[in-house]
């Protein structure tokens, strides 16, 4: 007999479905009525195929990621029931036969071509390959474009992720410098608040958002619904001299609410932020470790920080100017190694007040940087950006500031 787990709820043929597993030699071990309920017999039954179906409640692309490498098939009653469950990472997915019977007799022989391993986990790689429709691509399942601005064209935009180490470098404020920089030459440009510590990008800028833009962002991508349309809109307009656009997707409410955002719907988030702007900078907490519960059942606390900085296509650094702060930066390349790794690095020397031969010899001594940018100390225009809720453009104009942040865009836009 073939064991599998049935989660069908919703569905108008699942008893007809649960009766005539055993005619065709499936076991049904657990008949799950919710996602919930599905973790936790997916739990039990650690290996044992899952077969769902898109009307089971509170199905998501995360749960789906949780089930690991187990065997997931999706059982659609429609067209509609395929393009979800395909979006939500199920593969592969069949329709329904005219008969229960020959449904479940396409299950079984999908489950009987997949053999389970020696080891403890159900090989992915030996799952059936489904003939993919008119212009997927090779291997993949033939899923629906997101709708885009730029659909024409298959350019994606650039993202930056801006880290630094515990201590207040100066990470939000060097985020926002770079981001109006580039909004002013021209380009489209999307600051996203990703810092699950201390997020203040909103409340520095004066702000207002009804609900957390990124968290509602996950939430659609968790649903299989982000689009560019609604992700765009989720975002808030910033006023920017030149011709470019600049526009803020707000972080959590809450540090206690980082739960929100998974790893599996912060990269769909990047994914299509990608494509409706030309540049993306993401602004992401100090804390790099991945010390969370290994397995697909944990969270990572850290999720929006490590998802951010490994998608990005350039990475700024930042840190203070001051022997404290190159020694905190020199232990955070410690914890954070990856930071260093796969793509370029800007670093900031921010509120630097000297040459800082020492203290560029300290930190660069520890990884491989590119390029080393100094950002002068003008506390007077900082203290007046906070005060006012306005850009460093709007109250500083011809402050020392201005330059520099230009130059850490220029460098992240070029490495």
């Amino acid at each position: 007999m073939t064991r599998v787990i049935l989660a069908l709820a919703g569905l108008p043929e699942e008893v007809d479905l649960l009766k005539a597993a055993g005619a065709v030699g499936i076991e049904v071990v657990r008949r799950c009525v919710d996602a919930a309920d599905l973790l936790g017999a997916a739990a039990a039954a650690e290996d044992c195929p899952v077969v769902t179906s898109s009307t089971l409640p509170r199905l998501s692309s995360e749960l789906v990621a949780r089930l690991g490498d187990r065997l997931v098939i999706g059982l659609a009653g429609d067209r509609l029931g395929r393009e979800r469950l395909e979006r939500w990472g199920v593969d592969p997915v069949i329709e329904a036969s005219p008969t229960p019977q020959a449904t479940m007799q396409q299950v079984g022989d999908i489950c009987r071509s997949v053999p389970a391993p020696a080891g403890s986990r159900r090989a992915a790689a030996g799952r059936p390959v489904l003939e993919p429709g008119p212009g997927a691509a090779p291997g993949k399942p033939d899923r629906p474009e997101t709708p885009s601005p730029r659909a024409s064209s298959t350019h994606l935009g650039r993202m930056i992720a801006v880290w630094g180490p515990a201590g207040a470098p100066g990470r939000t404020s060097v985020a926002l410098g770079v981001a109006e920089s580039l909004a002013e030459s021209g380009r489209r440009v999307c600051l996203v608040d990703a810092d699950t510590y201390g997020p203040s990008v909103a409340m520095t800028l004066g702000l207002v958002e009804q609900s957390s833009g990124l968290t509602v962002a996950c939430r659609q991508a968790d649903a299989g619904r982000l689009t560019a349309t609604t992700l765009a809109s989720l975002t808030m307009s910033v006023p920017v001299r030149g011709a470019g656009q600049w526009r803020v997707l707000g972080g959590i409410d809450r540090a206690d609410r980082w739960s929100d955002l998974s790893s599996v719907a912060l990269e769909r988030v990047w994914e299509v932020a990608r494509t409706v702007f030309d540049v993306v900078i993401v602004d992401v907490g100090f804390c790099v470790e991945g010390d969370d519960a290994a397995g697909p059942w944990g969270r990572q606390r850290n999720a929006a920080a490590l998802s951010a900085i490994a998608a990005s296509d350039h990475r700024v650094v930042v840190a203070e100017g001051t022997g404290l702060g190159a020694a905190r930066l020199v232990s955070a390349w410690q914890i954070g190694p990856q930071m260093l790794h796969g793509v370029d690095v800007t670093l900031v020397r921010n509120r630097a007040h000297d040459s800082g031969a020492d203290w560029r010899q300290a930190v660069t001594s520890g990884g491989p940087v590119d390029r080393v940018v100094d950002v002068p100390e003008d506390s007077r225009v900082m203290r007046a950006v906070w005060r006012e809720g306005q850009p460093v453009g709007k109250v500083g104009r011809r402050s020392r500031l201005r330059r520099a942040f230009a130059e850490v865009g220029h460098a992240a836009m070029s490495g």
